[in-house]
């Protein structure tokens, strides 16, 4: 693609018609977003940077956005114009990731308080980038069929919500002092990002790709979400509540996306990441088995999280990585170690 030279100012390149130069400036915003993503998964460097570019993003999603314009003005019906396509996924998912760039610089950050610093003006830009996405774009967690959209289009809502959510999601963890001790906040994104993988698992037959896959969504979404969950509850003393959120529906997103793991809806023996997800699968299947056993034997039958004090969990906790990229296999495999889940004691 540099060889090709998309990543320079390609529509100033004499005798291009029109549609190439778009298809050009497409073509790079998707390998530039797939760069970051791929970087955050494997926990490598990324191969291409924005200040070694010249940016141009296909479509100015905000150009017709209402600026202190009164409800019912032209610019309302201009912003509603502009069409839900692969060029509009293009462009969205390149802003994120230009975001998601400057987050992964925090990540060699020396200077704590310059961090901190650093990733409150990202926040400020992925929540004012997102209020300037046109609002039939924009796709708050509830019931997917009550968008009376098209498969592509109900796959680009979920799909630009989840980048934006993924957003706050690392800049959070950034902040973490500590993986095994994710904070109320981090719990409701982890919490959301979930939510939306699974109304996309359960909506597969009503979506088409917009740009990214439903395995690549569960993978890079959806089990990092899983993690920080499953962390939060091995850690919480309240039983019912953590995070001001609901065990009960947590538990439920749990189950729903082992299932449909283990039935072979997402991937199959040989092809990628198929390891990754029967382990993520087999680990959370191990926890919400010992918490089904737990709240049928509550006279205390059986170890329960309050057997370890938070944060004093020893050998396991210091083994635990801190980085972004750690929800691969390795992470399912030590979080299989935690002590609840590897000592238990069930009657017999």
């Amino acid at each position: 693609m540099l060889a090709l030279g998309y990543h320079e100012r390609v529509e100033t390149r004499s005798r291009i018609p029109n549609f190439l130069v778009e298809l050009r400036q497409s073509a790079f915003a998707r390998i530039y977003t797939d760069d970051k993503e791929v970087s955050i998964f494997l926990g490598r460097p990324p191969r291409l940077s924005r200040r070694f570019c010249h940016f141009r993003i296909p479509i100015a999603l905000d150009s017709f956005e209402i600026n202190a314009s009164a409800p019912g003005t032209e610019s309302v019906g201009q912003a509603n114009e502009i069409k839900i396509d692969y060029r509009a996924g293009c462009s969205w998912a390149a802003l994120c990731a230009l975001l998601k760039e400057e987050i992964l610089e925090l990540f060699i950050e020396k200077n704590r308080e310059h961090c901190v610093q650093r990733a409150s003006v990202i926040y400020a830009k992925a929540e004012a980038q997102w209020q300037q996405l046109p609002t039939h774009m924009r796709y708050d967690v509830g019931c997917l069929n009550d968008y009376r959209r098209s498969p592509f289009e109900r796959d680009f809502l979920i799909s630009a919500r989840l980048d934006h959510i993924h957003i706050r999601f690392l800049l959070r963890f950034i902040l973490l002092n500590s993986l095994a001790q994710p904070d109320d906040e981090m719990i409701q994104i982890a919490h959301e990002m979930l939510t939306l993988v699974v109304q996309a698992v359960l909506a597969r037959d009503r979506l088409a790709n917009s740009g990214s896959g439903l395995v690549w969504k569960v993978i890079l979404y959806g089990l990092p979400a899983s993690g920080i969950i499953l962390l939060a509850i091995l850690e919480q003393r309240n039983p019912y509540h953590f995070g001001g959120l609901s065990r009960a529906k947590v538990l439920q997103n749990l189950r729903i996306l082992v299932a449909e793991i283990q039935i072979g809806a997402l991937s199959h023996p040989r092809e990628p990441n198929f390891a990754l997800l029967t382990r993520a699968a087999q680990t959370i299947e191990n926890f919400l088995d010992s918490e089904e056993r737990h709240d049928h034997h509550p006279n205390g039958q059986i170890n329960t999280h309050q057997d370890a004090a938070p944060g004093q969990m020893g050998p396991w906790a210091s083994n635990l990585n801190l980085e972004a990229w750690d929800f691969d296999l390795g992470f399912w495999e030590n979080l299989a170690e935690h002590p609840f889940l590897s000592n238990l004691e069930f009657p017999t």
